[in-house]
């Protein structure tokens, strides 16, 4: 009985490790395509801006061209959602929900700025943190997927909870290096 129990046991942990590299693949996925978009739309910006210097005012067309920049933050928007909903589904990355959750808070920024046509330096500025955040996530996550493929963690007593030292989705020095960022803000 002793025996079936410790193989259960080995049989659940490895579908976790195998469940959190998946989540990680997934997670470092989305935040690159929500990189590779919110640069688009940082360019887009940039010089949308430039355009509307050189008119002088701001016109219909200008207004059109925001608008369709706003739609693409929009998508990165609900992208950054699927994902915060991913990672509070697997619960054990609870300082790495925060900054996602403030990321979202920036890109739901940027879209009402890009609403309202506004592509001044704060709005651009805006876009450049959540890029800068977006690039140390995608770092943060690999460094995860390595610390998983790196030595399986001493073993816990089973139904307790896994000892500090034991892989969570991100570690917890990754984690604090996130929060930085949104404290200097």
């Amino acid at each position: 009985m002793e025996k079936a129990k410790k193989k259960l046991e080995e049989l659940l942990k490895q579908m976790r490790e195998e469940e959190l590299e998946r989540l990680l693949a997934d997670l470092e996925k989305r935040c690159r395509y929500m990189l590779a978009l919110q640069i688009e739309v940082r360019d887009g910006t940039v010089t949308l801006d430039k355009d509307i210097v050189k008119a002088g005012k701001k016109d219909v067309g200008h207004a059109g061209r925001s608008n369709k920049l706003r739609d693409k933050e929009d998508e990165i928007l609900r992208e950054a959602d699927t994902a915060l909903n991913l990672i509070k589904t697997e619960g054990s990355a609870i300082a790495f929900a925060e900054v996602f959750d403030q990321v979202k808070k920036d890109i739901a920024n940027v879209v009402a700025r890009l609403g309202d046509t506004d592509t001044a330096a704060v709005t651009q500025r805006i876009e450049n943190d959540i890029i800068e955040t977006l690039k140390d996530m995608i770092e943060a996550l690999k460094k995860a997927q390595k610390d998983m493929k790196g030595p399986p963690p001493k073993p816990g007593k089973p139904g307790q909870p896994p000892p500090p030292g034991q892989k969570s989705l991100i570690d917890q020095l990754a984690e604090l290096k996130m929060i930085s960022p949104c404290s200097a803000a």
